[in-house]
């Protein structure tokens, strides 16, 4: 057998797993379709590690939250909270050191997103496995699975391990996490293309996803952080946060600002002590007034009362947010990448049309139809029969139910026999009408799968499903392009049905057969052209470009992972909340713009006063009190002027 050290890395392999034939496969990983056995997969676990995400190392919580007050300007006001205090105005001091500590408090909730991501995403893996160890089929736990390992899946398990299938039967697997596809998708043993998306790679199962239908056997050739969701785990726990460019101005402001402040302090103490020869005491307080004039203490009750506003006011329009930086980012955004399962769409397929022969009228076809594919375990079967019954069709009882793979369905209904599938059924049973074609591909170009159904040999209608479009989907990108916001659609479904979408609700580009790392690199790709980027999705597929763009959007009704990686959540889920929340982050930004003016509008006019400018012809000079005060009166200003957004008005759409 060949040795640790001489078998390759199953993530350097080339060609990929999917590409490979079966056996070559198996000899690659020194294995057999019997599995292996225990001795050898307690080595090559000691080797390839366990099967599990990447878990970084974590900063304990306490570190994580002092390092919130390693800043300039917090060192500057935790010391105007000492001079406050010193000087017998305790009010003064709780609320500079609350100003402090709320700062403190919302970084270090803001952290706990990411590691919360993490989490989400290792709570999708499969806890036990079903695999072959010498020659015997046992239950392991899944962090012991190799590659080498032959599993066993059945219907509701997860995929424990990035599998290449060496038999199955009538399987069928939901990999909307990381395809963003929300119908099951066939799978059988079989080789792919090497450049195959995910979605197309149907002798493949991958870890996280689950077995809605049949069973199968697989070949383990990838575990860990090597699997497709281990990569995408990977891409969030690589993702640098971004600081917006008020964030970094502020924080430039704030060195720039303690640096001034102690040398002119200083200058003027030494001017007044050795100079005019003044008595020591007069001219500290004289400095610890210039100091507490100086002080842009309201600096951060401006950005976090009117962001704090602000996210109350988004709240009530449905839109959480969840990083406060979100606000200010999303009202600068210049492009939105959107996914179109869950979001544009809804996520669900639906009955769209039924086209009956002149032979027979909707509800007679709809009653045979949902009569056979009750009996289906397809995916569509659902919607089909969900469909018939809402448009009031009588469900009638079917026997001797036959799947033809990669055909159809067929089965007696009421003393005639039905048949519901795609062309090659058709052509088979004498029953395809070449003027249905044309019906058909332009129900295809729509997005619809359209399917064909014949009664006793004879052409019967067609029936399309389709996963809709949701109401508002195109008010609300026109509304975005009214406001000069670039649409551009990423998703892992095929290009004619991308473009069937985009085509009607008005995107600007389409990316389709998208992995997500695909997604995550048109983020960064337009990130490096310079433009300001959000993030719409609600997959697991679409978290690392959610984390990656400008500001992420996750929808309310999507994963856990997609919304823990996101600044913002949509609690309704759609497009509408985009707009809204966008038109309240422009508006929270100009409120922010308005009380930086208030908060050092004081200053500029406390700081020459307290520097003595009018001492040598009205004698006066400003106490640290009225100091005190007059900042007091700017913090003042600034919540009543934030509160004004709470009475925003918001653009409303039909629904």
């Amino acid at each position: 057998m060949t040795s640790m050290l001489d078998r390759p890395n199953p993530s350097l392999l080339v060609p990929p797993p999917h590409a490979e034939p079966l056996d070559v496969a198996l000899d690659r990983l020194s294995t057999s379709r019997k599995g292996l056995g225990q001795a050898e997969a307690d080595a090559r676990l000691e080797e390839y590690g366990p099967n599990r995400t990447p878990r970084g190392r974590r900063t304990p919580a306490l570190l994580r939250f002092l390092r919130h007050f390693h800043n300039a300007l917090i060192y500057v006001l935790i010391g105007a909270a000492a001079v406050t205090w010193w000087l017998g105005h305790p009010i003064d001091t709780a609320v500079i050191l609350f100003v402090v500590l709320a700062n403190a408090v919302i970084g270090f909730i803001q952290e706990g997103r990411a590691e919360a991501a993490m989490e989400a995403i290792e709570s999708l893996l499969s806890p036990h496995a079903a695999v072959y160890r010498d020659g015997r089929r046992v239950t392991v736990d899944a962090e012991t699975v190799v590659p080498g390992d032959v599993v066993c899946v059945e219907a509701g398990d997860r995929i424990p391990a990035d599998l290449r299938l060496i038999k199955s039967s009538s399987l069928r697997i939901q990999e909307a996490i990381l395809t963003g596809e929300s119908i099951a998708v066939e799978k059988s043993v079989g080789i792919s293309q090497a450049d195959a998306q995910l979605g197309d790679r149907t002798g493949c199962a991958f870890s996280g996803t689950i077995v809605t239908a049949g069973q199968a056997e697989g070949l383990v050739v990838a575990t860990g952080v090597n699997t497709e969701i281990g990569r995408i785990s990977g891409m969030l726990s690589s993702v640098d946060r971004l600081q917006t460019p008020l964030l970094r101005q502020m924080n430039a402001f704030a060195k720039w600002l303690t640096i001034l402040i102690l040398l002119i302090g200083a200058a003027l103490l030494s001017f007044g002590v050795f100079i005019r020869n003044a008595d020591f005491s007069e001219t500290f307080m004289s400095v610890v007034g210039l100091s507490v004039a100086a002080i842009p203490e309201g600096l951060p009750a401006v950005l976090t009362i009117t962001m704090a506003i602000g996210v109350r006011a988004m709240a009530g329009k449905n839109a959480i947010v969840r990083r406060l930086p979100a606000i200010e980012t999303l009202g600068a955004v210049s492009v939105i990448c959107t996914d179109k399962t869950g979001t544009l769409t809804r996520g669900k397929p639906d009955l769209v049309d039924v086209k009956p022969q002149s032979d027979f009228d909707e509800q007679e076809l709809l009653s045979l139809v949902a009569a056979v594919e009750r009996g289906s375990e397809h995916p569509l079967a659902h919607a089909i029969v969900e469909g018939a019954q809402n448009r009031g069709a009588a469900i009638l009882d079917a026997s001797d139910i036959e799947s033809v793979t990669g055909e159809g369905i067929q089965a007696n209904v009421d003393k005639r026999l039905v048949a519901i599938g795609n062309e090659k059924m058709m052509e088979r049973i004498g029953a395809l009408e070449e003027g249905w074609r044309s019906t058909a591909d332009e129900g295809r170009s729509l997005g619809q799968t359209v399917m064909f159904v014949a009664v006793d040999g004879a052409p019967a209608g067609l029936i399309a499903v389709a996963d809709p479009i949701k109401a508002t989907s195109r008010t609300a990108i026109a509304a975005l392009h009214e406001r000069g916001i670039k649409i551009v659609m990423l998703t892992g479904d095929s290009e004619a049905t991308a473009r069937a979408v985009a085509s009607q609700v008005g995107i600007d580009e389409v990316e389709a057969n998208v992995s997500p790392e695909d997604k995550h690199r048109k983020i960064e790709q337009l990130k490096s052209d310079g433009r300001r980027v959000a993030m719409a999705g609600d997959g697991i597929n679409d978290a690392p470009a959610l984390a990656a763009s400008h500001v992420g959007i996750a929808m309310g009704t999507g994963t856990d992972v997609a919304i823990e990686s996101a600044g913002v959540t949509l609690v309704r889920g759609d497009l509408v909340g985009v707009v809204q929340a966008l038109v309240l982050s422009r508006a929270t930004m100009r409120n922010i713009r308005q009380n930086l003016f208030f908060a050092f509008a004081y200053n500029a006019l406390g700081i020459p006063v307290a520097a003595g400018v009018l001492y040598p012809w009205t004698g006066l000079l400003l106490n640290p009190m009225i100091a005190a005060a007059a900042m007091s009166l700017s913090s003042v200003s600034v919540i009543g002027n934030a509160l004004r957004l709470r009475g925003l008005a918001l653009p409303k759409f039909d629904t």
